[in-house]
């Protein structure tokens, strides 16, 4: 474990705070915000990956703007204790790209967000608790959807 100062003018000494093994820490003492670089760290859900960015000190959870790697999906964005929490872009294992708003861990919010499907699809619209509620979605063979979708299908006439 190595902690050093993020370079301010005038800042006391490093503080050492105790974190998963091979972590390197930045701490600005002034604001106690941590910066881990390539670090081993737990979000909210109890999932360990490889995380750069700014981690709430207290609870020691990505909180601020950073990168999580785990073994098979990739988020980058805005964290809220842990959470994916504002905006982000998110892989999955399937090569699904979604890059849009996030609220406590799921995809929703009133902004449009794009999701590229790892077939081909794309859709552009609205999510809500993680699926598609409305937008455009292109299918493979070239013809789309525009509407209301329900539990990302399609929902009427369009």
């Amino acid at each position: 474990l190595k902690a050093r100062n993020i370079p301010t003018n005038s800042v006391p000494p490093a503080i050492h705070l105790p974190m998963l093994q091979g972590t390197e820490i930045f701490i600005h003492p002034l604001e106690m915000s941590l910066e881990v670089v390539n670090g081993s760290v737990r979000d909210a859900l109890h999932r360990i990956g490889t995380y750069t960015g700014s981690i709430d000190s207290r609870t020691r959870l990505p909180d601020g703007f950073g990168t999580m790697i785990y073994e098979n999906e990739e988020f980058e964005g805005d964290w809220e204790q842990g959470y994916y929490h504002g905006h982000g872009k998110h892989t999955n294992a399937q090569g699904d790209v979604y890059e849009g708003p996030f609220h406590y861990g799921l995809k929703q919010g009133k902004e449009s967000a794009t999701m590229i499907f790892g077939d081909g699809r794309r859709f552009h619209g609205r999510f809500h608790a993680d699926k598609m509620r409305e937008g455009v979605l292109h299918f493979m063979d070239g013809s789309w959807y525009e509407g209301l979708l329900e539990n990302d299908k399609r929902d009427g006439f369009g």
